[in-house]
């Protein structure tokens, strides 16, 4: 639009060179002139003007005197003598571009001769005749006309970086608006919370004494665990006086979270055991799936070929949530997994909140036993009364809010498409994003499954899995606290990691018959554990009282909290590892290097410690109302509780045993029998493969200690 400029700025005691083009002008973006300066010195350093301040931007105040097209067919302009300052010589090297002349004529007809030929000119009068003129008063005169187009044009660059400025101030102004109208409605649906939670504060039965004032009526602060005592306390009293003071003290008040989207359309089970193998291998023809049909053809991955060579057909993988055309569940999708749609404002559903929790308040044990039907009535009828008083903030907080909808989850649009989304394909978290969902074509993910299965770390089992469900929970019956309801077998799911193109695949054990079991031997490792580490640091302690040198016998690190608290002072390098296939390769047999062997070792290091310090070498696990595990050490001699679970020395081996020798998987109506490493997925998994790594790193610094290598034992130390 604009062509190329030139510039010839005036700056004391400085020369210019100018060449440059601007760029076209953006909405939102200020337009500004890169001007090359060439100092006296023959430095060059890079600036910025800005025609809204007409400043070099770094400090320097400049004036842009001459703007014009240049002539691309010749060199670039040098100016070495700063042009309208009188006491400069007339002489100079460059020659001034072409330009209208005074008479208005055009600047091809005005055109001197070449710049070598001094500082003399050709010029061409009203009159048609030409005259020889002094450079300088020609150049002052040229001056002054692009000065003046120059400021001309630099008011209407100011006048559309104004206009822009102020479409971005008012797009900026509704933005702020909308944000103000968010926040307004956290701060409301903060108070709405805070009567949920709080509903049966004191300040239901009136003013009581002076400490009440000192409540933390801050909203956020219903976000912490509150004891019930102070909730109901005020009501108690005022029904039943002060002897009621104690009763709550052990109940707690929380909250619970509707369901996430995650759970609403990720459906590993649906894809991986709730269908008929026989049917679906009989139905699938890699060449006419239909996961890219139509529009979906956009969503189709190469990696697809690189995963399942064998087949070469293309399958759908992405993270584009495109592939739904319901623009409300895109939405959703795209605020991640762990997403909790909006609820709308419902008063009944408030009240019915509170009912349920009065209902479980008032029959713990301690008020079922003080409080007659006709006392616990009254406290209801208390507590309803103030509650529905308080409905008035909620009908405040809609009518201010009443532009902020819930979102559509549950509505038959939105239902629907989910039932589509989850029948043609699996959607599944990402790695390193797992919020992120990634949506995979339901036939490529199951053939892909089925080679992992058929591969050398997995055996078939002849058994159905009702078969193999119901012998497996009639021994888990040995080890654990489980009822005789039926619990179903462990099935894939699997994570998709983008950056390599390829699955991370996980045993989902929760709700299955593993479960329980699971839970069990995660809680005796734990425990042993911390006699484990005891014994590292007194065997620590013995080297370096003798030889001076403090080994490390304990390498597994449980979260970054203790990293960071033992991390050194100064760190001059770090390096980082990733063992691939970390849990896989784990042998389970009965072999030395075995995992069954390490769980040996183990637990023979942890008696031994206890042994030496106590008689207590039986570990006692309670169970909870709430199914919780509470493991203590005992003594073996101690009497025996039939509601406890017991383990000794072989016991605790034999529950690790049991479990890691009965890895079964279930896809379609067919099991499979993990035969070579561990399962990812059970609660203990991470535990056996710190387990695995300890009994070697415990004998590398034994022998290490043994041999006396201690400029190596330093830099194990080092670099760990």
């Amino acid at each position: 639009m604009f062509g190329h400029l030139w510039l010839v700025c005036l700056l004391e005691a400085v020369t210019w060179e100018t060449h440059c083009t601007p760029p076209k002008l953006v909405a939102g973006m200020a337009w500004a002139v890169h001007i090359r300066c060439r100092w006296e010195a023959g430095s060059a350093s890079l600036l910025t003007y800005s025609p809204r301040s007409r400043r070099l931007i770094g400090g320097a105040q400049c004036t842009v005197i001459a703007l014009g097209p240049r002539n691309p067919a010749r060199a670039s302009m040098t100016c070495d003598q700063t042009l309208g300052s009188e006491d400069l010589p007339g002489a100079g090297e460059g020659t001034p571009p072409s330009g209208r002349s005074g008479s208005g004529k055009s600047g091809s007809e005005a055109r001197g001769t070449d710049g070598s030929e001094g500082p003399t000119k050709m010029r061409r009068t009203s009159s048609g005749k030409t005259r020889m003129d002094d450079a300088r008063t020609g150049g002052l005169t040229l001056a002054r006309a692009m000065e003046e187009s120059t400021r001309s044009y630099c008011d209407g660059l100011d006048k559309a970086a104004s206009t822009l400025a102020k479409a971005t101030t008012d797009v900026g102004t509704a933005m702020a608006a909308k944000i103000g109208d968010m926040a307004e409605a956290i701060r409301g649906g903060n108070t709405v919370l805070n009567m949920l939670v709080g509903v049966l504060v004191r300040r239901y039965v009136g003013s009581t004494g002076g400490d009440d004032n000192d409540e933390d009526t801050n909203p956020s602060s219903i976000f912490r665990r509150r004891s019930s005592s102070r909730e109901v306390g005020g009501t108690n009293s005022l029904v039943m006086g002060e002897r009621s003071t104690t009763w709550l003290e052990d109940v707690i008040i929380g909250w619970r979270y509707d369901e996430a989207l995650g759970a609403k359309v990720c459906k590993p089970g649906r894809v991986f055991r709730k269908f008929r193998m026989n049917e679906w291998e009989a139905g699938y023809v890699p060449e006419f799936c239909q996961c890219g049909a139509g529009r979906h053809a956009e969503f189709l991955n190469t990696a697809t070929i690189k995963m399942l060579p064998e087949e070469g057909t293309l399958h759908v993988i992405t993270n584009d949530t495109g592939v739904t055309n319901n623009g409300q569940l895109q939405l959703m999708l795209n605020a991640g997994l762990n997403h909790i749609p909006l609820r709308s404002l419902d008063e009944e559903f408030v009240m019915d909140e509170v009912e349920v929790a009065l209902d479980k308040i008032l029959t713990t044990q301690r008020c079922d036993e003080e409080l007659s039907k006709g006392e616990a009535r009254q406290v209801k009828a208390i507590v309803r009364e103030n509650a529905r008083k308080s409905i008035s903030l909620i009908r405040s907080f809609r009518t201010k809010h009443m532009h902020i909808s819930g979102e559509p989850i549950n509505s038959v649009a939105v239902r629907g498409e989910i039932e589509w989304l989850t029948s043609r394909y699996l959607v599944c978290p990402t790695d390193k994003a797992s919020h992120t969902p990634t949506i995979i074509c339901i036939n490529f993910i199951r053939r892909l499954a089925l080679q992992r299965l058929s591969g050398p770390e997995f055996t078939p089992v002849p058994d159905t899995p009702e078969q193999a469900a119901a012998r497996l929970m009639q021994k888990a019956a040995a080890f654990t606290h489980v009822g005789h309801e039926a619990l179903p077998l462990p099935h894939l799911m699997t994570v998709y990691k983008a950056h390599k193109q390829s699955f991370r695949w996980i045993t989902n054990t929760t709700g299955s018959v593993f479960s329980p079991v699971a839970d069990v031997c995660e809680c005796l490792l734990k425990l042993l554990a911390g006699d484990v580490q005891a014994l590292c640091t007194s065997k620590s302690e013995e080297v370096r009282a003798d030889h001076g040198v403090k080994p490390n016998f304990w390498w597994p690190i449980s979260s970054i909290g203790e990293f960071v608290a033992n991390i050194p002072r100064r760190i001059y390098s770090i390096f980082t590892g990733d063992i691939t296939r970390c849990f896989e390769p784990i042998p389970t047999d009965e072999s030395k290097d075995g995992l069954l062997k390490a769980i040996s070792f183990f637990v023979s290091c942890t008696m031994e410690w206890r042994r030496a310090m106590t008689t207590r070498d039986v570990i006692a696990i309670s169970v909870a109302a709430n199914d919780t595990l509470h493991p203590y050490w005992v003594a073996g001699d101690q009497e025996r509780d039939r509601g406890r679970l017991y383990f000794d020395e072989q016991g605790i081996i034999d529950e690790c045993e049991w479990l890691v020798s009965n890895g079964v998987v279930q896809m379609g109506n067919r099991v499979w029998k993990q035969i070579l490493g561990i399962p990812m997925g059970l609660a203990c998994s991470p535990i056996f493969c710190d387990v695995y790594f300890f009994k070697y790193e415990y004998g590398l610094i034994s022998h290490l200690v043994k041999m006396q290598d201690w400029m190596l034992r330093r830099h194990l130390q080092i670099y760990r």
